[in-house]
């Protein structure tokens, strides 16, 4: 919701930092992150970029995985659809259109590291981790569960509900590794379809009352800690110094839409944080409610919280 988390930075302290581990990073860091850039930091995973990044963006020209090695990458014509898992062509040809995408054009040597191995190494901080590796996803949770347990409040995850690589992580296992490591799933985005091949030519048009043509392919899931692991983690970082850490929960979830979660979360916490920043805090979620009407009208929502938060 960029109304929501544009106006949020007004009530940051100046010296606030969030940090987004974006593995799988091709195209950028996401849209919805940008009103909150001036505090964001990036942990940037990408094997095509060698630019090594900035002090404030860092990139690692390598992949993550279960364990430290290298493994084969699958250069597919439709470059979104590389993997380090080969296309599974015999499913794939039963669909209309990916047969044509999924064709591996070359392969590349590129190193791999699980995500805990090179937390520990560098001594990073992970806030929030979005995994989106086109059927690789299972691996990365694997060699992260270290980090997704003891450091990531939010995470987003690329879920497959069709068999489109082989040796994938179906939804139903990534779904159950989370929960093992404290998370709820709390939200299905932007789904993808397939559409079945057939003799007659139908693909998209639909005739059932509302249900779309097509099945599921795969989708992108917000995976939040639960309430229990969420307090005793910003409990846990309150005891160590950290005066911002109910702030970077909140952050992650207005900028994910869930303004209602962090206002419960913000309730139940709201003595940790200092009294200016509670205030302006208070203002913002007062707002959020006064105008949550308008949120099929960001931009005049937007404005207002501007002038008046």
């Amino acid at each position: 919701m960029l109304s929501s988390s544009r106006h949020l930075v007004r009530a940051l302290p100046g010296d606030f930092r969030i940090v987004l581990a974006d593995i799988g990073s091709a195209g950028g860091v996401h849209r919805r992150w940008h009103p909150v850039r001036p505090h964001l930091s990036t942990l940037l995973f990408d094997p095509f970029d060698t630019s090594g990044g900035t002090a404030n963006d860092r990139v690692f020209d390598r992949a993550l995985g279960a364990t430290t090695g290298t493994a084969m990458l699958n250069v597919t014509r439709r470059v979104s659809m590389t993997s380090l898992l080969m296309p599974n062509a015999e499913r794939l040809s039963q669909v209309w259109y990916k047969p044509a995408h999924t064709v591996v054009e070359r392969q590349l040597n590129v190193d791999v590291e699980p995500l805990d191995s090179l937390v520990a190494r560098e001594s990073l901080r992970v806030d929030v981790a979005k995994i989106d590796t086109q059927g690789y996803e299972g691996a990365i949770i694997a060699g992260g569960r270290q980090t997704l347990s003891d450091q990531v409040f939010v995470c987003e995850v690329e879920v497959s509900f069709f068999d489109r690589y082989v040796g994938l992580t179906p939804i139903e296992g990534i779904v159950s590794e989370m929960r093992s490591l404290g998370f709820e799933l709390v939200e299905l985005g932007r789904p993808k379809r397939y559409y079945s091949k057939n003799g007659f030519g139908i693909a998209k048009p639909g005739s059932g009352l509302g249900n779309r043509p097509g099945r599921l392919a795969f989708a992108d899931a917000i995976f939040l800690k639960t309430d229990a692991q969420i307090d005793a983690m910003v409990r846990a970082r309150l005891a160590r110094g950290d005066r911002q850490a109910l702030l970077r929960p909140i952050v992650a979830l207005a900028v994910y839409g869930k303004c209602d979660i962090a206002a419960a979360l913000f309730e139940r916490l709201e003595s940790t944080l200092d009294d200016e920043v509670a205030r302006r805090l208070r203002l913002w979620f007062a707002h959020v409610a006064r105008w949550q009407g308008l949120t099929k009208l960001p931009h005049l929502a937007l404005d207002y919280l501007a002038r008046r938060v």
